[in-house]
């Protein structure tokens, strides 16, 4: 970068060659070794270059974002820290959460946008996911199981309750789950997890138990177990 400052003319050169990059920034994101040059051409490039290059990465964010090669782009984008792009790529992606939490590469996207985007935007995210009738599936999936440990650790407040809660009501259909169980061997972090987690689970279900018997003037029945889980196998591709 030294160079063009020496040499104007090169400038003018490099200047060109950024805009035939963004000009032909799709293919290039999705080759195995582009990537890696688009990534480069977007951290040394200035002015309106730049602002080109940024515009059709973000543009094309989710298609990128399940992509072998693409997913890097984006979560390079995003570990840049830009407020305005970040919050760009956030907007494409927004209503696909759910979706890319099962894709191998968009996984890992998902949590890259959790952990580098703000609290109120990480929030969003997660909400986004919890709140989708298909939350119990990414907490069965392969590579949603990592998106739902992850949101868990980030997760704050109302939201964060609202996902444990969630993850209790589906206890039955995650303990024995060889992915599920991970996300309750997650939730033994604070004060008993797990084991926390079933007695709650218990409770609840005796809760229920109790109101059915009370009508039916009949006496109350019993309930059972979990487990912990092995480290993660990286997921990405």
């Amino acid at each position: 970068m030294q160079m063009y400052q020496a040499y104007p003319e090169f400038e003018i050169n490099l200047q060109h060659i950024l805009n035939v990059v963004a000009d032909n920034c799709l293919e290039i994101a999705t080759d195995k070794s582009g990537c890696c040059v688009l990534q480069q051409c977007v951290a040394h490039a200035k002015g309106e270059p730049q602002i080109r290059l940024l515009a059709e990465i973000v543009a094309n964010a989710l298609v990128l974002s399940e992509h072998p090669y693409g997913n890097y782009v984006v979560q390079f984008i995003v570990s840049l820290k830009m407020p305005q792009v970040t919050a760009d790529i956030l907007e494409q992606l927004a209503g696909n959460y759910v979706s890319l939490s099962t894709n191998k590469y968009g996984s890992n996207v998902v949590e890259k946008c959790m952990k580098e985007s703000s609290e109120d935007q990480a929030m969003q995210i997660i909400d986004e996911i919890i709140r989708s009738k298909s939350f119990l599936a990414v907490l069965q999936d392969a590579y949603g199981n990592y998106v739902a440990q992850s949101a868990y650790a980030i997760a704050k407040g109302p939201i964060r309750q609202a996902m444990v809660n969630l993850i209790q009501m589906h206890y039955s259909y995650l303990h024995s789950h060889p992915h599920g169980k991970r996300v309750l061997a997650k939730t033994r972090g604070g004060g008993g997890g797990a084991g926390k987690l079933r007695k709650e689970h218990k409770a609840t279900k005796l809760a229920v138990s109790q109101l059915v018997c009370n009508q039916a003037n009949t006496s109350l029945p019993e309930i059972p177990k979990p487990d912990f889980a092995e480290a993660r196998d990286s997921h990405v591709g």
